[in-house]
């Protein structure tokens, strides 16, 4: 897929953000880790949420988690978005704490529930953007 064959918004990466991107295009899943307090947080920021210390360092995270919440769209007419519905956007709560908000795929959207197990999908959407997506782990 070519950048203009993508229709959806594409992020900016910044000085702040892009090691997490990088990480993402290396099919790592890396979130920034406090090294005062040992938060792991999302989105990633220069500081800790939790402590506001500065001295953070990005570690890979297992990719998996639960479903935490989640709605299922019906509609969108957004170019990019109107040709995927019905589609999944869901809370899922990583394995390590932080909670990240994204696409469940791979599931007919009517099965998803509440507390199902998930692992992380890496989307390659362009040669340089990959998105964190989630499936259902059977």
């Amino acid at each position: 897929m070519t950048t203009a064959e993508y229709l959806k918004p594409q992020p900016r990466v910044s000085h702040d953000t892009a090691p997490y991107w990088e990480a993402l295009r290396e099919h790592k899943l890396s979130l920034p880790k406090c090294n005062k307090c040992g938060k792991v947080s999302f989105p990633p920021r220069p500081f800790c949420p939790l402590c506001f210390d500065t001295d953070i360092t990005y570690t890979e995270m297992s990719g998996k988690g639960t479903v935490h919440t989640f709605s299922v769209v019906y509609q969108n007419r957004a170019p990019g978005f109107a040709e995927e519905v019905p589609y999944v956007v869901g809370y899922v709560t990583l394995d390590e704490g932080p909670q990240m908000m994204s696409n469940i795929i791979g599931i007919d959207p009517a099965e998803v529930r509440i507390g199902q197990r998930v692992e992380v999908y890496f989307d390659d959407v362009t040669p340089n953007l990959t998105l964190p997506k989630f499936k259902v782990v059977q």
